[in-house]
């Protein structure tokens, strides 16, 4: 089932680490939710349909563990101030270059793909890995520092189909459009003793809007958008709920399908690359299965029994992810998320497995993680 979270209040969301970390002042504010805090709110309003005390009676542990079986994948949603339907969005892949020439409209963006060598023709590298691939650009130039989050999902599919855009220049507001911007709040401590203001105690917390609008982007509303599995008959999830910091507000909504559907083109491709539209929640920067070792052989992916070994990465600085664990009553460990728009480079043993190892895999995560981290999408390359 698929369903849309909208609000039309400010929505708090924070990586979990503690306050007063240095340089961590405003408790690690988000731009967007990580999958785990959308399956956390899930979880929860099923679980307290089905009994008051489902998660504090003799049974909790019980049910904590029946209510684990609900799982759900989420994607940015859009849709213009016009009113159209809801389109999804999708995090920039990391391996579109994107750069501005010298002189070059702050608007216009140029968007190429990464060429591959082997790394023993770029003069070697650490990575002590045989047949490893190392990206290589066809320009000297520095990225991009004002360049869309999100892309639309024509733009998108175009890439994972073609492995480039059917352009080289493009107006930034086509392309896609940035996270939702933070909204920043000043608000006074109350006193326990006198129920008024406490005078020189002041904090702030920042939430985003689910609207965009800004510079050189088209005016319109964000929603996350969500499809869930594993509920029963019974439980509701269309209605209000309250939504990270501060309890917000926000609806559900009951919507169409809105993850596209694996294509066929591709079939009998000896290579595949592997998009991330999701953190991904590895214990590293790839999962087990496809972490390669000295020798790079061929491993098996686990849901489908096909060899596939690791030639390539574009993996982003990690970003840092903690939450509240309710079967302990106490913080979950600290962990590290492989960022949203990564790519890993497949190569495949037989071609012929291509389009049942991209069924597998497409719009599902890499890992089978419970959350929703490392949602996978797939796309042609040649090397």
């Amino acid at each position: 089932m698929n369903f849309t979270i909208t609000s039309s209040d400010p929505l708090i969301f924070r990586d979990g680490r503690p306050f007063g970390e240095q340089g961590h002042v405003h408790g690690g504010a988000l731009r967007w939710p990580w999958p785990s805090t959308i399956s956390g709110l899930i979880r929860t309003k099923i679980g307290e349909q089905r009994a008051k005390d489902y998660f504090t009676g003799p049974d909790r542990l019980k049910n904590i563990e029946m209510i684990r079986k609900v799982r759900n994948c989420c994607l940015p949603l859009w849709r213009n101030a016009l009113g159209q339907d809801w389109q999804p969005l999708f995090p920039a892949p990391v391996d579109a270059f994107c750069f501005q020439e010298k002189n070059q409209n702050s608007n216009e963006l140029n968007i190429i793909p990464f060429s591959y060598q082997a790394a023993d023709e770029t003069g070697g590298t650490d990575f002590n890995v045989s047949n490893w691939m190392i990206p290589i650009r066809e320009v000297n130039s520095k990225p991009a520092k004002s360049k869309p989050d999100l892309w639309f999902k024509d733009v998108f599919l175009y890439w994972l189909k073609h492995g480039k855009l059917e352009k080289r220049l493009w107006q930034a507001e086509n392309l896609g459009l940035s996270w939702p911007q933070l909204e920043l709040r000043i608000h006074t401590a109350i006193s326990a003793h006198t129920g008024t203001a406490d005078h020189g105690r002041l904090f702030s917390s920042q939430g985003i809007r689910l609207e965009s609008g800004g510079q050189a982007e088209r005016p319109g509303y964000f929603a996350i958008g969500i499809q869930v599995n594993g509920i029963e008959s019974n439980d509701h999830l269309k209605g209000s709920c309250h939504l990270g910091g501060e309890r917000r507000v926000a609806q559900i909504e009951p919507i169409r399908t809105f993850l596209p559907p694996c294509p066929d083109w591709l079939n009998n491709k000896k290579y595949l690359r592997l998009i991330l539209a999701s953190p991904g929640k590895f214990g590293g920067w790839a999962p087990d299965w496809m972490l390669p070792d000295e020798k790079n052989e061929f491993k098996t992916h686990p849901g489908s029994g096909i060899k596939v070994r690791l030639r390539s990465a574009h993996v982003e600085r990690w970003q840092a992810v903690s939450g509240w664990e309710f079967e302990k009553h106490g913080p979950k460990a600290f962990s590290k998320l492989v960022p949203a728009g990564s790519v890993y480079i497949l190569e495949l043993k037989e071609s012929s497995n291509s389009q049942t190892l991209a069924e597998e895999l497409w719009g599902h995560s890499l890992n089978d993680d419970p959350d929703g981290f490392g949602l996978t999408f797939i796309g042609n390359i040649s090397l």
